[in-house]
């Protein structure tokens, strides 16, 4: 299955957007920290949430 994820931070704030594009899926996490473990592994583990 193919995913695509992109992320960014700045000052004080950290995003990503990850997506599963063959099953429709997108999950943008948007945060008030600076330093986040696994992104994409906290949004891949939503997206199996969101799937079930």
């Amino acid at each position: 299955m193919n995913e695509v994820a992109h992320g960014g931070n700045q000052s004080r704030v950290t995003t990503l957007l990850y997506m599963l594009p063959e099953r429709n899926v997108a999950v943008v996490l948007m945060m008030n920290l600076e330093s986040v473990g696994n992104r994409t592994q906290l949004a891949r583990q939503l997206a199996e949430i969101v799937l079930q």
